[in-house]
């Protein structure tokens, strides 16, 4: 979760500073002169990198609000000491978790996932609750994330019905929440794949057939000197020959009124080798593949079921879905439009005809 909080604090801030460019002062009398933003050494190294000027309103507003998110966490984590943690007090924790409910600036919400992940129930929920009643991207994002990449099974349900809820009120499914789920469905993790593939057919995010397709199906090379292999030698080797034997050296033994040999025998084997240089394991994600036939099943409005080809999927997913469903669309903007019209339009199918008469 670390790394997803780096993600979305700069990119803030790119949005945020995007319109301070960097401006030069006038030139000295020798003719030198250099931006202000790269001389600035207290400037950070992605300001300069992007070449925002660290003097500019937008660059010192955002410097304010990472010194108010910095002076939140610390608070955030004064707060766990004083009020959670090992302390059993009703009163005391119930205190503690109306003053965390004032943390409601989505920056933070990374921050407490990680400082609250070992606490009880009572405060994880509460943090839960606190992503769901700020009714925002964020906030669904984060629990987004709770549903498929948290370590504890409760916590992952009340996230799951959590997220259920929002989605059914705003009845759209956001961006980032799309973007979590296609995290989830790149792992290597098995159960990670499942739980991302079981939301991504619960919140029927139709975006996902194809990242579905291609994830119900892992293929990794298993060592070996071949294609994609780390060993230089063979995985396995099969023998199938015929071994002949042979007198390869004969040494006369000379001993008193006697003569003999001693023979050295070799064989020769003459046949076929076969030698296993290199194998793939392919991996089929049963789970993956029916959560998959089921959200597409629901989207086409028939069973459908394109088997386990990524290719098949892609071709039916951009030929035929994805044409049909803007065909419903428009078909259901033509049907709300005449059902706009009041009664008795020439275009209202319910009006009466008109009778001839002279």
């Amino acid at each position: 979760m670390g790394s997803t909080s780096l993600r979305l604090r700069r990119s803030i801030a790119v949005v945020v500073l995007a319109g301070a460019a960097c401006i030069a002062p006038p030139a000295t009398a020798d003719g030198d002169a250099s931006p202000a933003c790269v001389s600035d050494t207290l400037a950070p190294a992605w300001m300069k990198t992007l070449g925002i000027d660290p003097q500019s309103a937008a660059a010192k507003k955002y410097e304010e609000q990472a010194a108010a998110r910095k002076q939140a966490e610390k608070d955030i984590r004064k707060l766990r000491l004083k009020y959670f943690g090992q302390i059993r007090n009703t009163a005391i924790r119930q205190e503690g978790l109306l003053k965390l409910r004032q943390y409601t600036d989505p920056a933070l919400y990374p921050l407490m996932l990680d400082v609250f992940a070992r606490e009880q129930d009572d405060v994880r929920f509460a943090i839960l609750d606190i992503f769901a009643d700020s009714a925002t991207p964020e906030g669904d994002a984060a629990l987004a994330w709770q549903t498929i990449f948290g370590k504890d099974e409760k916590v992952r349900e009340e996230s799951t019905a959590r997220l259920a809820m929002r989605n059914a009120k705003t009845g759209a499914v956001d961006e980032r929440v799309k973007l979590v789920m296609y995290e989830g469905l790149k792992s290597h993790d098995e159960t990670t794949l499942v739980r991302a593939a079981k939301s991504a057919e619960s919140l029927g995010i139709i975006e996902a057939i194809p990242w579905l397709a291609a994830a119900q199906i892992n293929a990794a090379p298993s060592g070996g000197g071949g294609g994609g292999g780390s060993s230089n030698g063979a995985l396995a080797w099969i023998a199938i020959g015929t071994q002949t034997a042979y007198v390869a050296d004969l040494e006369p033994v000379v001993s008193q009124s006697a003569v003999a040999f001693d023979p050295k025998v070799a064989s020769i084997t003459s046949g076929v080798v076969m030698r296993v240089i290199d194998a793939v394991v392919v991996t089929y994600h049963i789970e993956v593949h029916d959560a998959l036939t089921r959200l597409a099943s629901k989207a086409w409005g028939q069973e459908v079921d394109q088997g386990w080809a990524y290719a098949n999927w892609n071709r039916w997913y951009k030929i035929e879905l994805l044409p049909e469903l803007e065909r419903r669309k428009v078909e259901e903007a033509r049907r709300a439009a005449e059902a706009a019209k009041p009664a008795g339009s020439p275009s209202d199918p319910t009006a009466p005809a008109p009778t001839g008469g002279g």
